[in-house]
């Protein structure tokens, strides 16, 4: 059987029915996922911000007091954060708390304190008031530094005691850029500060209070922007607040790097699972589409063919008709006659199809139709052409692509065979005041009046 117009509606009303709850489905998952993302997202990045932004304040209200640096009262103080950075309007890096080298590529142009000289401990007091001891090492490709602040309230070290300290930590740095960027800041002494700077001025590693000019213009635009950083597939959220003397002039700034790469990587992975979910819906759907499309291509109608029709009689799903429009009892043409095999095939649309043949007997007996095909002629064309115009004026055109027709020769006689397949939807014999609607129970065609039509209507299963 081709796969003809109505039969592809067939497949398409199966598909919407139950391919269509799965698509539903998908798009479900997909639009579940978008909001449980976004929501999720600016959750992360609202808690987050909530938390960073009660530490930058803490810091910076410590730090900064009647406009003055107080390094003295920042030390002692305590903060929730564990990583941070402050920073003077000039560029000072006054304290860098976020010993994550990767972080640190931010930093461009490093400036060594003025007067710095490497080999011996020196005392260096920075642009802010800040003073420290400070020991540098020139290793192959770059800098290390290592100092401590001479505070007595927070070091109470011996200046002999704390230059042989930072000695001791400085050989641990070893005597590359790159083994000294390696080196873990536990191996070194806890109240030591130190920074690792490479020839072309980049900071590759550093923890503490070591007053280093920087430009902060890469790390200030990430904060600007507000957006989430992946930085060497980490991803890190940052917060920043500015510090503000008595005349509202920016003084410093304090930055705060929040790594989120862990709650984002969650919503990435709630995200996948729930694109899978959309694609186990999308599939389903897919194979029952293809299912229905395949089983409308596929279907052989189960109809009989002459002459083993002949062997059983009349059933639901055939029929005999001894002629098509030729008065056997009259012996003349009546156009009435046409109406029972009309009537016929709107009852096979209407129930599960069957296939009509005209030229048999009650009895089973062929009797041909030669009489009908006189009127044409003896044209088996015309006579076909003749019962496709009915049933497209009569029954209607979108119905006719399942009406196929055809004769046969049998014992010598002509049969015409109709074959009907089951509609998709109701079908009704047109008449001159209203439309007939007809149906199969067993061997016999019946009329529905319009009740029982509506009823047969609402109940029925149109697209099995």
């Amino acid at each position: 059987m081709p796969f003809t117009q109505l039969a592809l509606k067939k497949a398409v009303r199966g598909i919407r029915k139950r391919a269509a709850g799965f698509v539903l489905l998908a798009i479900l998952f997909l639009a579940v996922g978008f909001l449980q993302d976004t929501f999720v997202s600016n959750q992360i990045r609202k808690t987050t911000r909530l938390e960073l932004n009660k530490s930058t304040s803490e810091i910076a209200k410590e730090i900064y007091k009647n406009d003055k640096w107080d390094l003295k009262s920042y030390r002692q103080a305590f903060f929730s954060a564990s990583s941070w950075y402050v920073l003077a309007a000039d560029g000072l890096l006054i304290d860098n708390e976020a010993p994550i080298t990767n972080l640190l590529q931010l930093f461009h142009s490093v400036e060594f304190p003025t007067n710095l000289t490497f080999g011996a401990p020196q005392t260096i007091t920075s642009e802010i008031g800040g003073k420290y001891r400070l020991l540098g090492r020139k290793v192959k490709g770059g800098v290390v530094i290592v100092g401590s602040d001479t505070d007595e309230s927070t070091n109470s070290q011996c200046a002999e005691c704390l230059d042989q300290l930072l000695a001791l930590d400085l050989a641990k740095f070893g005597p590359t850029l790159e083994s000294a960027a390696a080196l873990s800041s536990k191996e070194v002494n806890p109240n030591t500060s130190y920074a690792v700077v490479s020839n072309s001025g980049e900071l590759k590693s550093g923890l503490g209070e070591v007053p280093l000019k920087i430009d902060p213009t890469a790390m200030l635009a990430i904060v600007k922007s507000g957006k989430p950083t992946n930085i060497a597939n980490q991803i890190y959220f940052f917060i920043s607040r500015p510090i503000f003397d008595s005349k509202n002039k920016i003084v410093g700034t304090v930055v705060i790097p929040g790594d989120i790469t862990l709650q984002q990587r969650a919503v990435k992975e709630q995200w996948k699972f729930n694109l899978a979910l959309s694609a186990v819906a999308f599939a389903v759907a897919v194979f029952i589409a293809l299912y229905f499309i395949g089983r409308e291509i596929a279907r052989s109608p189960d109809f009989e063919k002459l002459p083993e029709a002949l062997e059983t009689s009349e059933s639901h799903r055939k029929e005999f008709k001894s002629s098509f429009q030729w008065d056997i009892a009259h012996n003349c043409k009546n156009l009435d006659e046409r109406l029972k095999t009309l009537k016929t095939i709107v009852a096979f649309l209407n129930s599960e199809g069957g296939v009509l043949f005209i030229g048999i007997n009650d009895n089973r007996t062929v009797r041909g139709i030669k009489e009908d095909l006189e009127l044409f002629a003896s044209s088996t064309d015309k006579f076909l052409l003749q019962v496709r115009d009915l049933i497209s004026d009569r029954i209607g055109a979108e119905f006719a692509p399942l009406v196929k027709t055809h004769c046969e020769s049998t014992e010598g006689k002509t049969v015409c065979v109709i074959e009907v397949e089951k509609a998709i939807g109701p079908a009704f014999l047109r008449g001159d005041s209203r439309n007939h609607f007809y149906t199969r129970e067993g061997p016999r065609t019946n009329e529905l009046d319009p009740k029982e039509t509506s009823a047969f209507i609402r109940t029925k299963r149109w697209d099995d």
